[in-house]
């Protein structure tokens, strides 16, 4: 179990490291333009985190949106099984 939490530790380091890497290498600035209507200016590892964060956001929305869609199918199947069972059997 020990070795677990050391793994994890060292996992969470080297996963720190590659991203401190990227920070620190993709500071240029770069020119992010909407259709020629917006025009922003922002480092690279800002736009890429924006867009990585819209992208979570969206599948955290779709997941339950999905999720939503599915209970309400488990409902409706619940309602016809319960009917299924409160009817009398053809002889």
């Amino acid at each position: 179990m020990k070795s677990l939490n050391v793994l994890s530790w060292i996992l969470r380091i080297v996963l720190f490291i590659i991203i401190l890497v990227l920070v620190l290498e993709n500071r240029q600035p770069t020119d992010f333009n909407l259709f020629g209507i917006y025009h922003l200016q922002l480092p690279l590892i800002a736009l890429i985190l924006i867009f990585f964060v819209i992208g979570i956001l969206l599948g955290l929305l779709f997941g339950l949106l999905r999720g939503f869609a599915s209970k309400a199918d488990v409902r409706k199947l619940e309602k016809e099984v319960y009917s299924l069972k409160n009817t009398k059997p053809i002889d």
